[in-house]
């Protein structure tokens, strides 16, 4: 892949050897800004690894910069070398919740993990431009907003009006809004039961013979 968007990997390399390889990258003006996480396996996984996010300081082959963190393993250098896996776009408003497994954002991408993390667990290149992107993250990003007016939409004591009035939600949602509010208001709960659907909106509605008693009704 030949890109110039940010992108992340998983990394297998030792600290000393990702740090000192990241150095090198910043100071051949290869990449402008890096952040990394170690991470503890879940159940689901191998081994520990290191969640590794990039910025390219220009377009770069992925594969050509993958073999640059091929490193001979410390604890067998005729085995297999460690390195990191095949790189993939990544936005960092995704990636640090992600890397942190923020409760909030796994949630809202129908996910779970067992460890957590903090900012602080967090390496990076500066850190004023760290603050940055995770403030973004968590304050200014799509999925936040969108997480956030799902959270609004779902309290009951406040009414899609209300929420649009009081500036919680944008005034250019305000119809889809109110439209969803009077389906809720339409809804009927049957215990998870299917429901008497209005034949007008059926593609191929029901329709018994008049000589038949309606036996569809309750």
């Amino acid at each position: 892949m030949n890109t110039s968007r940010s992108i992340a990997t998983i990394s297998y390399n030792t600290v000393s050897f990702l740090d000192g390889k990241l150095q090198e990258l910043l100071k051949m003006h290869i990449i402008s800004d890096y952040f990394y996480i170690f991470h503890y396996h879940e159940e689901d996984e191998g081994s520990d690894h290191i969640h590794l996010w990039l910025k390219p300081n220009k377009r770069l082959d992925t594969m050509m910069l993958q073999d640059m963190f091929i490193e001979p393993d410390p604890s067998d250098p005729l085995g297999r070398p460690l390195g990191c896996i095949d790189f993939c776009t990544s936005d960092p408003d995704e990636a640090i919740p992600y890397f942190v497994h923020n409760k909030r954002y796994l949630t809202f991408k129908k996910e779970s993990r067992v460890y957590e993390y903090t900012k602080e667990d967090f390496n990076f290149a500066d850190q004023r431009n760290f603050d940055e992107l995770w403030r973004h993250a968590f304050r200014s990003s799509k999925w936040n907003s969108r997480l956030t007016e799902t959270e609004l939409l779902s309290d009951p004591y406040m009414s899609g009006y209300e929420l649009v009035t009081s500036g919680y939600i944008d005034w250019t949602k305000a119809s889809a809004v109110l439209a969803m509010e009077r389906l809720a208001d339409r809804h009927t709960d049957r215990n998870n039961r299917p429901g008497h659907e209005d034949n007008r909106f059926c593609d191929k509605a029901v329709r018994l013979p008049d000589s038949q008693p309606d036996t569809m009704s309750g």
